[in-house]
């Protein structure tokens, strides 16, 4: 279980994602050039199969993860993580990216919100920017308690290198590991402290109530996925 101060930061590294399950219809012999395989996963040695919230995930469909881990009633957040070592990788996903990202979720949300509800209004970019960096400075102060890891998977795959058509050796490969991670909380208590957070910001605008609901709504309702980070050595 962990305890974490939400302290909306940067991203730490720009976001990459490879599609590593072969589609359902094959792709023309161009778009197979330089195509992530998978050479090893996780449980393949036990002869075990690609649980279904990871295809479905690697396939977009995010919404349905929740469904297929059988989760209900909790908050839930999705990281993905990708390098070449993969015990760093996990501890590194484990300790370290899930705080980052649970805090980056947040505020990409907050600025969708805030940047849709504002649409088409009067508002001009000053006064939508004014208004994202007033809920964020808010939401800094969030605290979630009992964030819990509920399901994490690898998969290693290979790539030809970018510019070569087939490999001729391993020094023309690209060896990586992708980590899945679900963390889940508490719905109910997650919603209870955003509503406390948006009650302590002081938004006299005529846009405060309806800023207030959408963003409220976006926060405890939207599965949040974070994007894809690469680590190198």
């Amino acid at each position: 279980m962990k305890k974490i101060k939400i302290a909306l930061v940067a991203l730490m590294i720009a976001a990459i994602a490879c599609p590593v399950f072969a589609a359902k219809k094959g792709p023309s012999a161009k778009m197979a050039v330089n195509r992530p395989v998978i050479i090893d996963y996780q449980g393949a040695t036990l002869g075990k199969e690609v649980p279904q919230w990871v295809e479905i995930l690697v396939e977009g469909e995010n919404a349905k993860v929740e469904k297929a881990l059988g989760l209900s009633g909790v908050k839930t957040f999705i990281v993905e993580a990708t390098g070449p070592n993969k015990e760093f990788l996990q501890t590194w996903t484990d300790l370290v990216r899930i705080e980052t990202e649970v805090a980056g979720q947040i505020e990409r949300q907050v600025a969708q919100s805030i940047q849709a509800t504002m649409k088409g209004t009067e508002a001009d970019e000053t006064e939508v920017q004014k208004a994202i960096d007033m809920y964020a400075a808010s939401l800094k102060n969030v605290t979630i308690n009992g964030l819990e890891k509920k399901a994490s998977f690898w998969i290693q795959t290979q790539t030809v290198k970018p510019g070569l058509k087939k490999a001729k050796s391993p020094e023309d490969l690209i060896i990586q590991y992708t980590y899945y991670v679900v963390y889940v909380c508490d719905q109910k208590m997650f919603e209870k402290q955003i509503k406390s957070a948006m009650e302590d910001i002081e938004d006299n605008t005529k846009y405060a109530d309806i800023l207030r609901q959408k963003t409220t709504e976006a926060l405890v309702g939207t599965l949040s996925v974070g994007p894809a980070t690469t680590m190198e050595d």
